[in-house]
This record gives structure tokens, C-alpha cells and sequence, in this order.
């Protein structure tokens, strides 16, 4: 597809007849038609990402202020949930 526009674009015939030169100029305007798409279609999806990113790092990161209980403790209150329900039961 736009590969081959653009390759076919960059190639240049020494020919002189005038349906070469017509041939020429359509290759040359596909090739810009497809460069312009292209660099548009590349720098819309940077943005996004770049949007995407911006709300993603506010989800996934914690406050620095937070500090993350210790897992012992966090096993300990399993665990006495666990010997509390079986009680119960």
C-alpha cells in the first residue's frame, strides 16, 4: 500500500516523453497524498497515547503520602478472619 507509493515515488525515470512526466507527477502526488496521511494518522495516535497515559498514570500510581500496610499484618487479619468464620460455622 503506502509503502509502495512511497518507494514508487522516490524512484525517477529519465525518460522525457510526456505520459512518463504525467506517469511522474501522479506517482509524486500519490506519494505526498500518502506522506501527509501517514504523518497525520502518526501524530493523532501519539496524542492518544499520550492522553491515554496521562489518565493512566493517575490511576495507577499511589499518593506518595500512602505507604502500603505490611504484609505480615495483612496475613494476620486473614487469619483471624479465617479462625473467625470457622467459629461461626
Amino acid at each position: 500500500g503506502a509503502s509502495y507509493i512511497l518507494s514508487k515515488g522516490a524512484k525517477k525515470d529519465k525518460s522525457n516523453s510526456s505520459a512518463d512526466s504525467y506517469d511522474n507527477q501522479v506517482a509524486q502526488a500519490l506519494s505526498d497524498a500518502a506522506q501527509d496521511y501517514l504523518t497525520g494518522f502518526s501524530n493523532d495516535a501519539f496524542s492518544m497515547v499520550r492522553q491515554y497515559q496521562t489518565k493512566a498514570d493517575k490511576v495507577f500510581s499511589l499518593p506518595t503520602n500512602q505507604e502500603p500496610q505490611d504484609t505480615s499484618s495483612q496475613v494476620y487479619q486473614l487469619q483471624l478472619l479465617n479462625s473467625v468464620l470457622e467459629r461461626l460455622n
